[in-house]
């Protein structure tokens, strides 16, 4: 299948900087293995879930030669929260999906130039980005963190770049561990974990 030209791919920035101020609220946290993966040499990344933009804005800076495609649904629908549960109203930080992309745009509005994003479901967005004639060096996978959707971000960003570096966030949640794990023992991966529950997948040797 021919490769399009990443040039393609909608340009989805507003012209002007959406009025709000800036939004701290995540629970993306420091990791020193960031600055082990996220270098100056590493070009192309892929981010899975990036909320209001803590990890993206981290990415960028630890990489400051890299273009970071961010996949993220940023729905005002509660119905597309809950990581494989029924979402609720008194959920930490559902209170602001309101405004989320808004507040993604005007949170990032700084990195323009190297950060595209790609506003739809992390199955459709890797499709859609697979479709490109681009190649991740690192993908970063913190979206819905069900067992079923952490394995087919797996399996899916493996699909369309089989040599790029995968890690995720939350090893300490039971599903992600489990989908992590289940995926790396059917396909030849070690897993190394970080003090802070960061997880790397390294090809067997």
């Amino acid at each position: 299948m021919m490769k399009l030209d990443i040039n393609v791919l909608p340009n989805l920035w507003p012209d002007e900087k959406p009025g709000l101020d800036f939004d701290s609220h995540g629970w993306f946290s420091h990791d020193r293995v960031f600055e082990k993966i996220f270098t100056k040499d590493v070009k192309n990344v892929c981010e899975l879930g990036s909320w209001l933009g803590s990890s993206t804005r981290f990415i960028l800076d630890c990489a400051p030669n890299c273009h970071l495609y961010s996949i993220d649904h940023w729905s005002d629908d509660i119905k597309d929260y809950g990581n494989g549960k029924k979402a609720l109203p008194s959920d930490p930080g559902i209170e602001k999906i309101s405004t989320l992309w808004n507040q993604f745009l005007a949170n990032c509005w700084d990195y323009r130039e190297r950060l595209h994003p790609i506003r739809m479901y992390t199955n459709e967005g890797l499709k859609t980005l697979g479709e490109f004639d681009i190649q991740m060096g690192v993908v970063y996978i913190d979206a819905s963190h069900s067992y079923e959707n952490v394995y087919a971000d797996i399996s899916d960003s493996l699909r369309n770049w089989p040599d790029a570096k995968i890690i995720g966030d939350d090893y300490s949640w039971d599903t992600v561990r489990k989908a992590v794990h289940d995926y790396a023992d059917r396909n030849s991966f070690d897993v190394e974990v970080s003090p802070s529950k960061c997880w790397i997948l390294n090809k067997k040797k």
